[in-house]
């Protein structure tokens, strides 16, 4: 072998690599641009089931009234919470589905992604607070029928809701979280 088929040998393994790195670089980018899509279904489906809980509490109100016997407008304030929920999470679900983290520059991609974490603190500020206003309702009305078991049981499902909700907010704030860190890698 001369030197010039050693130098042809060369360069054509050198834009080989270099070719390489170009692919290599635009699969990386694609894996992280599929992450970020995975996050961000992953969250926006978590608030889609949000509003189907809050369908569901809403078809509850009347057996509150047909069944317990509570006052209606306890029933009335009890579905109109639910509904209010689901509608806010569903908006908020197609807003997390329909923002484009991938195509924008990454500043803009974090500026939506910090805009998604404040909008989710607002939505749990405002089920917070109504649903502390709805509970307050809802136990006045168990405290005045003055029944044990009814107290009881309505104590353990508080118990037990607490529970649930924190786990679900610390399950949406991985979510939030890890959709921010793979937006975050993009500027890599």
């Amino acid at each position: 072998m001369d030197i010039n088929e050693l130098k042809d040998k060369w360069q054509q393994l050198s834009f080989d690599s270099d070719r390489l790195a170009a692919d290599s670089d635009r699969v990386m980018s694609e894996i992280k641009a599929g992450k970020i899509k995975s996050a961000q279904h992953r969250l926006a489906q978590n608030y889609k089931r949000n509003a189907l809980g809050g369908l569901c509490v809403t078809a509850l109100a009347p057996f509150l009234v047909t069944t317990l016997h509570f006052q209606l407008w306890v029933a009335i304030v009890y579905g109109l919470f639910g509904l209010l929920m689901a509608a806010l999470s569903y908006d908020f679900a197609d807003n997390i589905a329909m923002t484009d983290y991938v195509s924008q520059p990454v500043v803009n991609a974090m500026r939506a992604v910090l805009a998604v974490r404040k909008r989710m603190a607002r939505i749990r500020a405002v089920g917070i607070v109504l649903g502390c206003g709805v509970l307050a309702s809802f136990f006045g009305e168990i405290f005045d029928k003055a029944d044990s078991t009814l107290i009881l049981s309505s104590c353990i499902g508080f118990t037990v809701g607490l529970v649930i909700s924190w786990l679900k907010y610390r399950h949406m704030k991985r979510l939030i979280d890890e959709l921010k860190a793979q937006v975050e890698s993009l500027a890599e």
